[in-house]
């Protein structure tokens, strides 16, 4: 988060609560689970020790990124970029405390509450059925938390961590795998069509896009490698956890397609937190 907030400060002459440096730093932040676990699974490496760390690291990175979307939501309502960002601590640390105390309260909640939903559920047969209103919830949850002021996708994830816990996992990955195939290609297209690829021949823009992916893995190593280093990994299997944790994906996607979507206040005028232009 530091490095990528911090290259946006220098590339955008902004300060560290400018809205642009924040969603930088959170677009760093997550690591892409789908992907690591392909590469690990393809190598036969998900059991190994250095698998099961990067698995487990990759889940709370995403929580993490989450987390910090939801804060830097709450304080882009608040915030005039043109004063770079600067808003009231006091503020800032109430929509702290307000995006973790939601999302920790209802996570606790739904964790618990998890095989009661489960079982309810069960009641609807056949599993197709059931699982249309699992997804039905999940919607539900993610619409609760937009209208709370934060991310919808802490909300789908919530419900989805939820459910994953319960025995009716397997049947709700198998049921719903018909839309996920349906709905993920549909997203990378509208994702890829938000780009204007004529700025790739802008210097400026290779410039920081290069500068930005380097401090990204660079980042990773760092600040995963040398943990490893210390917790008995020797320096293969360090190199190897900072490795797999550099993987970006759906999430840095869903955050900055948010981010394109959302506007901050400059001089008084809306503009795009991330322009995809």
């Amino acid at each position: 988060f530091g490095f990528g907030a911090g290259l946006g400060m220098i590339m955008l002459d902004a300060g560290f609560m400018d809205p642009r440096c924040l969603f930088l730093g959170i677009l760093s932040t997550a690591t892409s689970v789908g992907i690591t676990a392909r590469i690990l699974s393809d190598k036969k490496s998900m059991d190994s020790p250095e698998g099961t760390t990067i698995m487990a690291a990759a889940v709370i990175d995403d929580v993490l990124g989450i987390i910090c979307l939801a804060v830097v939501l709450g304080i882009v309502g608040v915030s005039d970029a043109a004063s770079g960002g600067a808003v009231n601590w006091a503020q800032i640390r109430g929509i702290a405390v307000k995006s973790v105390v939601i999302w920790l309260g209802v996570t606790a909640l739904g964790l618990a509450a998890a095989h009661h939903i489960a079982r309810f559920l069960k009641l609807f047969r056949p599993s197709a059925v059931y699982a249309i209103l699992a997804f039905g919830l999940a919607l539900l949850l993610a619409g609760l938390f937009e209208q709370a002021g934060l991310a919808m996708i802490v909300g789908a994830y919530v419900m989805g961590l939820c459910l994953s816990k319960t025995d009716i996992s397997f049947a709700l990955q198998r049921s719903l795998r018909g839309i996920y195939d349906f709905l993920v290609p549909i997203f990378f297209v509208v994702m890829g069509m938000l780009v204007d690829v004529r700025v790739l021949g802008d210097m400026d823009v290779l410039t920081f896009g290069l500068l930005y992916s380097a401090l990204a893995i660079i980042s990773k190593i760092i600040g995963c490698a040398l943990p490893a280093l210390f917790l008995n990994f020797n320096l293969l299997g360090a190199l190897r956890i900072g490795a797999g944790m550099i993987p970006r994906g759906e999430v840095a996607l869903i955050i900055a397609g948010i981010g394109a979507t959302t506007t901050m206040m400059v001089n008084g005028e809306p503009v795009p937190i991330i322009n995809p232009k």
